[in-house]
């Protein structure tokens, strides 16, 4: 998998955590253990909260304006 298909994936489960999945559902649907999604959680709040990537940016202006 390359980069950039790694990390719309890591994104796109990052939203789907944050929308309520389960980490479980989230590991069955991509097919990643439940340890390895939470490593990848971790991560992507890393980033959600220092990262100055746009995509990270839009998703704290939204917080902060909702």
């Amino acid at each position: 998998m390359g980069l950039r298909k790694t990390t719309d994936r890591n994104r796109e489960i990052f939203a789907r955590f944050k929308a309520g999945q389960t980490v479980e559902s989230l590991g069955e649907q991509y097919g990643l253990s439940i340890v390895r999604v939470r490593a990848l959680l971790i991560e992507e709040k890393h980033r959600y909260e220092v990262s100055p990537d746009c995509f990270y940016r839009t998703w704290r202006d939204a917080a902060l304006s909702g």
